[in-house]
């Protein structure tokens, strides 16, 4: 092997060398640090949040505390479903941040939290709010990127419950019309086109009248 070879062979190993330093190196701004704490407040009293409000690129839901009640108030008004409730404000009670990923605004759309991504806003009584984008699932199960609004740093972060951000306008309505146990029931009556049905039940089980 010639002298002119063995020095592009080096050149070559060289360039290779630059190259996957430059695409797979994180910058400055996007090393993961353990020491990286949060410098923003995401915590509120669960028991004064007064207004819930998701906004994505397919829907748009506002849940508001009304006399201690919880209300869907858009799109339409209808009495908000307990559970799903319930499951976001456990979920919002336990959020943690977790180091900071990224600070490159090119790479937003990376981890979803650009336009693309889910915008929470959750306010108390107090008139104090996080406001946040959540963007797709982290490296495990319980995590997710979110960023700040007007701020390019993107974290990690626990406890956001992803499945009742994203579920659908009618899951977030109460569809129970009333509740009643079972066995309290001894008659139930019901007319169709003028003709009544009775079931009734006795010590022997359901009869049909």
């Amino acid at each position: 092997m010639n002298r002119s070879i063995i020095i592009l062979v080096i050149l070559l190993l060289a360039l290779g060398l630059a190259a996957y330093f430059i695409i797979f190196y994180p910058s400055s701004a996007d090393r993961l640090t353990s020491y990286d704490a949060p410098s923003i407040d995401i915590k509120l009293d669960s028991s004064l949040i007064s207004k819930i409000e998701i906004k994505s690129p397919e829907k748009s839901i506002v849940i508001e505390n009304i006399g201690g009640r919880w209300m869907l108030t858009s799109p339409g008004r209808y009495v908000a479903s307990e559970l799903s409730v319930g499951n976001f404000l456990s979920g919002f009670h336990k959020m943690k941040l977790g180091s900071l990923i990224s600070s490159n605004p090119e790479k937003q759309s990376l981890y979803q939290v650009d336009s693309s991504g889910t915008f929470l806003n959750v306010s108390d009584r107090t008139g104090k709010s996080v406001n946040l984008i959540v963007g797709k699932s982290g490296p495990s199960f319980s995590e997710v990127y979110v960023r700040p609004i007007n701020s390019n740093d993107v974290y990690l972060c626990e406890g956001i419950n992803t499945w009742t951000l994203k579920q659908d306008v009618k899951e977030w309505r109460e569809r129970v019309l009333f509740s009643i146990e079972s066995d309290s029931i001894t008659q139930l009556q019901y007319v169709v086109k003028g003709k009544s049905y009775i079931l009734s039940r006795d010590t022997s089980g359901w009869k049909y009248n």
